[in-house]
């Protein structure tokens, strides 16, 4: 396949493992803050991610951002390319 063509459809899986990763986040935070600290399990998730905003703000959300991405955006990316080479075989 033409390297060329397939730098738009890499380009969109990134983009788009990109948003997914600042969607993930913050849920992830939460649940992991649930798991680590019981004053929060009994919040449910709504509750918990309520809270720990309250404590820390956004950054507080947002601190796994840069661990999802660093998993998120390969995976999307080689998801992409292996989908386009089977569509095209």
């Amino acid at each position: 396949a033409d390297q060329s063509a397939a730098a738009g459809p890499v380009a969109a899986a990134v983009v788009a493992g990109g948003l997914a990763s600042l969607v993930l986040a913050p849920a992830e935070a939460t649940r992991i803050r649930m798991v680590s600290e019981p004053s929060y399990a009994s919040l449910g998730l709504l509750g918990a991610a309520s809270r720990l905003y309250e404590a820390e703000g956004a950054a507080g959300l947002l601190q796994g951002v840069p661990a999802t991405c660093a998993k998120q955006l390969p995976y999307t990316a080689t998801k992409q390319v292996t989908f386009d080479a089977l569509v095209d075989a």
